[in-house]
C-alpha cells in the first residue's frame, strides 16, 4: 500500500546537504533581495502603466489593464496596495519583485521532491537566471506565470507516496498561473497534460482544481466586459500576429530571435546546456517521472510558441525556458558527473550573462524615464516620435505631441504638419539657429525621436538598460 503524506510535506533539502553549504546561498540570496528591493518604483513600459491603471480601475477596453486583462496579476497587485499606501506603482514593483524571489525557492522545492540533494544547484541556477533582474524590475506578469507553475509541481507527491489534497491543489495553482499570465498558455498545457495523461490518479484533481479557477475567473471577465471582451480579444489577436508584434508572421520585417539570443553574452552555453538536458529527457524517456516529463513538455511548448509568436525584441518572453531549463538540467537522468558538467556549463554562461549585462547601481531608473526626464529639460515643444512607450510618453509629456512609429506615415504627416504651422521665418531662423537646430532643419522645425535603433548619423543621447532584457534607448532630433 503507498503511503499517504500531507499535500505540503515537502522534502527538506537541508537532510542531505550540509548546512555550511546553504549559507553563502542564502545570504547571495539576502544580498540579492536587499538590491532590488533598493530600485526605484519608476514605470519602465506601456504595458508597466497598463497595469498599474487595473489596479485602481479595471476596464480592459480602456487598457487598464491590456487584453487579455490578466485577473489573477491584478488580484495579487491589489493585496499590495495598503502595504504601499494606495499608491498602484509602488504595490505593482513589490509584487513583481517578490514574485521574481520566489522563484529561487520553489525551484528548490520542485527538485527536493525528486532528487534532495539537487535542491541547492536548482536555488543557484535559478538566482543567477539573468533575466531574474527583468521579471522583478519590469514590472509585468511574466513572474507570476512561472512561480504558481512551480508551486504546482512542487506540491504534487514524489515517487512512491500519494496525496489525495495534492492534484487539486497543483491544479489550483497552474490554473492560478493562467488566471495571472493567460499568453504562458503553452507553457502551462505543456506542463498540464503530461500530468494528467501519465498519472491517472491525479486526473481528476488537476483538472477540477484547474477549473475552479479558470471557469469562474472566465465568467467574472465576461460579465465585466460583456461581448465586446470578444472583440478585443480578436483586434489584440489580429495587431499582435500581424502587426505590432512582430511575430513570424507579422506584415514587416521583425527581428530575429538567434540574432536576439545571440547578442547576449554567454547566452549560448545556456542554450547548449538546456538543450542537452532536453535530448537526454528525450532519449530516456522511461527513466522519467511525470514530474520532470512535465517540466519538458512546458519548456518546449513554450520554446516553440515564444519563437513563432513573440517579439524576439522582448528577450524576458524566453524567461520560462531558462527557469524549467536549470529544473531540467538538475533533474535530468545521467550520471552525476555529466550532471556537474553540465549545471556547472549552465552556471558558467548565466554568470558571464549577468556580468556582462547588469548595471550594479539600484539607484538607475528604467532607460525610458531617463529619456522622459531629458526631454523635460530640453527647450521648446518638439514632437517626439517613439515606437515603445507610446502611452508612457503622453502620460508624462503632456505639453508635447507623441507620435506612434509603429504607423510611420501618420506619424510623418503629423509631424510635417506641426513643423509648418510652427515654423520661424527665414530671417529668424537664420539669426539665432545652433547646429543641432540646422542638423533638424531649423530653429522650431524637426522633433525628436526616441528610439532602441542608434541613429545613422549625427548624436544622440544613450539611456543603456540596466540588465538582459530591458533595451538600451536612444533619443536624438531628426527632420521628418
Amino acid at each position: 500500500m503507498k503511503a499517504a503524506v500531507r499535500p505540503f510535506s515537502i522534502v527538506v533539502p537541508g537532510q542531505n546537504l550540509a548546512g555550511l553549504l546553504w549559507a553563502p546561498v542564502v545570504l547571495a540570496y539576502a544580498g540579492y533581495a536587499i538590491w532590488l528591493f533598493a530600485h526605484p518604483a519608476v514605470l519602465p513600459s506601456d504595458d508597466a502603466l497598463f497595469f498599474s491603471r487595473a489596479l485602481t480601475h479595471f476596464e480592459i477596453l480602456d487598457f487598464a489593464p491590456q487584453f487579455p486583462g490578466y485577473p489573477g496579476f491584478v488580484a495579487l497587485g491589489r493585496l499590495f496596495l495598503p502595504l504601499a499606501h494606495g499608491d498602484p506603482v509602488t504595490a505593482l514593483y513589490w509584487l513583481t519583485v517578490v514574485l521574481a524571489l520566489a522563484l529561487p525557492p520553489l525551484a528548490a522545492l520542485v527538485v527536493a521532491r525528486k532528487r534532495p540533494n539537487g535542491a541547492i544547484p536548482a536555488f543557484v541556477l535559478m538566482l543567477a537566471m539573468p533575466l531574474l533582474p527583468d521579471l522583478a524590475l519590469g514590472m509585468l506578469s511574466d513572474g507570476s506565470g512561472i512561480a504558481f507553475l512551480l508551486l504546482g509541481l512542487a506540491v504534487l507527491p514524489p515517487a512512491g507516496q500519494d496525496s489525495r489534497l495534492a492534484p487539486g491543489i497543483a491544479g489550483l495553482a497552474i490554473g492560478w498561473a493562467g488566471c495571472c499570465r493567460p499568453s504562458d498558455a503553452a507553457l502551462l498545457a505543456g506542463a498540464f497534460l503530461p500530468l494528467v495523461i501519465l498519472v491517472p490518479r491525479w486526473r481528476t484533481g488537476l483538472i477540477v482544481g484547474a477549473g475552479l479557477v479558470v471557469v469562474p475567473t472566465l465568467a467574472v471577465l465576461y460579465a465585466l466586459e460583456g461581448p465586446l471582451y470578444l472583440w478585443a480579444g480578436t483586434h489584440f489577436v489580429a495587431g499582435h500576429t500581424t502587426g505590432w508584434g512582430n511575430t513570424m508572421f507579422s506584415r514587416t520585417a521583425s527581428p530575429n530571435w538567434f540574432a536576439t539570443i545571440g547578442a547576449v553574452p554567454g547566452a549560448w552555453l545556456i542554450a547548449a546546456a538546456i538543450a542537452f538536458a532536453l535530448v537526454r529527457c528525450c532519449t530516456a524517456f522511461k527513466g522519467c517521472s511525470p514530474r520532470l516529463v512535465a517540466i519538458a513538455g512546458a519548456l518546449t511548448a513554450h520554446l516553440v510558441w515564444t519563437l513563432v509568436m513573440q517579439n524576439p525584441q522582448s528577450l524576458r518572453h524566453l524567461a520560462p525556458v531558462v527557469a524549467l531549463g536549470g529544473l531540467l538540467v538538475v533533474l535530468a537522468p545521467w550520471g552525476g558527473r555529466m550532471r556537474a558538467a553540465v549545471i556547472v556549463a549552465m552556471l558558467a554562461g548565466e554568470s558571464i550573462a549577468l556580468a556582462s549585462t547588469l548595471d550594479f547601481d539600484p539607484s538607475a531608473p528604467p532607460p525610458i524615464a531617463r529619456a522622459i526626464a531629458a526631454l523635460h529639460e530640453e527647450p521648446g515643444s518638439r514632437p517626439v516620435a517613439v515606437n515603445s512607450g507610446v502611452a508612457l510618453l503622453r502620460e508624462t509629456l503632456s505639453d508635447r505631441r507623441v507620435y506612434d512609429m509603429q504607423y510611420p506615415a501618420h506619424a510623418t504627416a503629423g509631424m510635417s504638419e506641426e513643423n509648418a504651422t510652427a515654423g520661424m521665418s527665414e530671417e529668424n531662423a537664420k539669426a539665432g539657429m545652433s547646429e543641432e537646430d540646422a542638423a533638424a532643419g531649423g530653429a522650431g522645425r524637426g522633433g525628436y525621436r526616441l528610439s532602441t535603433t542608434p541613429p545613422t548619423s549625427g548624436k544622440a543621447s544613450v539611456f543603456r538598460g540596466r540588465m538582459a532584457g530591458e533595451a538600451t534607448m536612444y533619443l536624438y532630433r531628426f527632420q521628418p
